[in-house]
């Protein structure tokens, strides 16, 4: 019992390729799981983080300018109600960047120094705060002087730390990424490996079915061509391995036994069906013979029917099909050629005075089972009138009267003579009687 067929030979490279893609794949996905997020989210915290800082420092040199402008108008005593609207404003906008900050520094967590500096930064805006609220009151220009003095000196220390920051962000960023560029780079040289494993399974496997399914395969062609040139060659294959290629060596060589068989078994047939194919031409020109022969009968019994003035029929009486010779139906008026005519069709050509008698000898004879004689008058297409004398007998089978068979002549010639002598004897009578009636006075 072979346990290794081609079938799961040839499955085996697509099921490991499958396995080891599965595989790949697998691991590209724990590593995506793994590190990547974590690695994409840590660069989008740092790109985030550098946004908001970046965020608060245009906002706090914003701030810084809109208070050096009210400052310059407290110095020169210009603060009005607008300035005191735009000073409240600002100290509201101030106030709320302070509130971002707080924000930020407790979000920073575990980043002990991004946590001191953003409170730093948040204690600077508290104290500008203070200064912001001295401008409200009717401070000397001393102070608003060293207030702004003051101001810049800790503005200029937020803006270093605040760059700081953004510096600090991005190169953390930069890290994330390159980790997350490492990751990438390390799922893809292992899922290349994987490729190149299971390409080379795919080349050995090819190689292999080509050595053992499609060089036997070419074989069993080359034997099919020389089957087909060389009808008597030997074409036997050796089936080698138990395999499918080996069925289908074995299978073949079957096939050319089972071929040979029926070649000779078509032969044996063929010389038979020659033998009867001779003996039926013979038969056939027999019978061809039978044929022309009885047509030369038909023709000369037509010939003799056409010179005595007789035609024949046949009428069926379950059909009422009725068949005629050609001088039937020239008798008739008719149509030599036709062939065959209804009994319903033969009737109306009889003359109406004649028609009862017919139909009445017909009837007759089918119930006795006899014969029948009749002579009658026929009207003809062209309205000539003929006479003809009909005489026939019935035909029996097992469930009774089956046909009439009978014949047809014209007795126009001899009908007429009869009328004639007929009419002369009536003359004569009538002159001996009238003769006798003169000689009696």
């Amino acid at each position: 019992m072979k346990r290794w067929g081609i079938t799961a030979k040839l499955l085996l490279v697509p099921v490991v390729s499958v396995v080891l893609l599965a595989a790949a794949l697998a691991f590209t996905a724990y590593t995506e799981a793994r590190y990547t997020s974590v690695a994409r989210q840590g660069v989008s915290r740092r790109i985030e983080e550098g946004r908001r800082y970046a965020a608060i420092l245009n906002a706090a040199h914003g701030l810084h300018s809109q208070y050096l402008d009210l400052a310059t108008a407290r110095l020169a005593r210009a603060i009005g109600p607008m300035e005191q609207r735009g000073l409240h404003a600002l100290l509201g906008a101030t106030m709320d960047l302070t509130a971002e900050v707080d924000d930020l520094a407790r979000e920073a967590g575990r980043d002990a120094a991004a946590a001191a500096r953003l409170r730093d930064a948040s204690q600077t805006l508290t104290n500008f705060q203070d200064a912001l609220t001295k401008l409200r009151l009717d401070a000397s220009p001393e102070d608003v002087r060293a207030d702004v003095v003051a101001s810049n000196e800790a503005f200029r220390g937020l803006t270093a730390e605040l760059t700081a920051m953004i510096a600090d962000a991005e190169s953390r960023g930069d890290e994330s990424f390159s980790q997350l560029e490492g990751y990438i780079r390390r799922s893809l040289a292992i899922l290349a490996v994987v490729m190149l494993v299971a390409g080379a399974l795919a080349l050995g496997v090819t190689l292999w079915a080509r050595r053992h399914v499609v060089a036997p395969l070419g074989s069993v062609a080359a034997a099919m061509r020389r089957f087909h040139t060389e009808p008597g060659a030997t074409v036997a294959l050796d089936p080698g391995a138990q395999d499918e290629v080996g069925e289908i060596l074995a299978g073949f060589n079957e096939l050319v036994a089972s071929i040979r068989e029926r070649e000779h078994a078509l032969e044996h047939s063929a010389h038979r069906l020659r033998e009867g194919n001779d003996a039926l031409q013979n038969e056939v020109r027999e019978r061809r013979a039978a044929e022309e022969e009885l047509r030369h009968s038909r023709e000369f019994l037509e010939v003799a029917q056409a010179a005595g003035g007789i035609g024949v029929f046949d009428l069926d009486l379950a059909t009422h099909v009725m068949q005629g010779s050609g001088s039937f139906f020239t008798l008739q008026g008719l149509d030599p050629r036709r062939g065959a005519i209804s009994q319903d069709q033969w009737l109306t050509l009889v003359h109406p005075d004649d028609l009862e008698a017919l139909v009445n000898a017909f009837t007759a004879a089918v119930e006795t089972g006899g014969a029948y004689r009749s002579e009658y008058r026929i009207r003809r297409l062209d309205r000539s009138v003929r006479w003809v004398a009909s005489a026939g007998r019935v035909i029996h089978d097992g469930d009774g009267a089956r046909r009439i068979v009978g014949s047809l002549m014209d007795i126009t010639e001899r009908k007429s003579a009869e009328l004639a002598l007929q009419e002369t004897e009536a003359r004569l009578e009538r002159a001996v009687r009238g003769t006798s009636d003169g000689l009696v006075e």
